[in-house]
């Protein structure tokens, strides 16, 4: 089935390109809804999956977390402030002392998460 490019969905994928802060279906209904205020969470949930799916969106998913929407399409790392909750990219060519996958066991590997907890610069002084 082809899917029409509607007005909504043209509004949620500019939502998590100017949040830049990889947030999750409810931070994206928040911010739409300030503004649009008859957009339903239903339609930002169905479109952000959408999205993902067509890949124009990457989706994020950390461990007892909401999944996170990303506008960045390449592969990187994340990092997870265990105080505020904020997810950050991390931008580095590769992390010394990540393992190398030598043997899959048959797995078609498509790509890979790596997330670092720690504390953000503002909750490292609360």
């Amino acid at each position: 089935m082809i899917q029409r490019k509607t007005t909504q969905c043209s509004l949620i994928l500019n939502a998590v390109q100017a949040l830049h802060t990889h947030p999750s279906a409810d931070e994206v209904y928040a911010y739409l809804h300030a503004t649009k205020p008859t957009i339903s969470r239903a339609t930002v949930y169905r479109d952000l999956n959408r999205l993902a799916e067509e890949g124009k969106i990457k989706r994020v998913e950390i461990t007892s977390s909401a999944t996170r929407f990303d506008y960045r399409l390449d592969d990187h790392y994340h990092f997870k402030c265990l105080g505020c909750g904020c997810v950050y990219d991390v931008n580095q060519e590769e992390v010394k002392g990540l393992p190398i996958i030598s043997d899959a066991k048959g797995l078609a590997i498509t790509g890979f998460d790596v997330v670092f907890k720690g504390y953000c610069p503002k909750c490292q002084h609360k």
